[in-house]
């Protein structure tokens, strides 16, 4: 179970299975961040057909959180599981589809 440390308006959490593609457990081991690994998520997306792709991020992993920010991904909300010591994590969603350069 998660909650949101603030209100999220419904129309942005509200799902039809077809509307967002959810990047889950994506981690750039140590020694190979600043490599432009992200950069590699545009292949990734620029083949899907949802409405927006979302990832979570620590707020205190600020080399990614920029990273993510200059690619285009946006704060949605702040979110903190309910299991005890758990961080939290923002959540980053990006339009889709693409634009080019992006």
């Amino acid at each position: 179970v998660v909650r949101s440390a603030g209100a999220v308006p419904e129309d942005l959490t509200r799902e039809n299975g077809k509307r967002t593609f959810a990047l889950s457990e994506l981690m750039i081991i140590e020694g190979y961040t600043g490599r432009g690994i992200a950069h590699r998520l545009d292949e990734l997306l620029s083949a899907r057909q949802e409405q927006r792709a979302t990832l979570a991020v620590r707020p205190n992993n600020e080399r990614a959180y920029n990273a993510y920010r200059r690619l285009g991904w946006y704060k949605m909300a702040r979110l903190r599981p309910s299991r005890p010591n758990t961080p939290v994590f923002d959540i980053l969603p990006l339009d889709l589809p693409l634009k080019a350069g992006t």
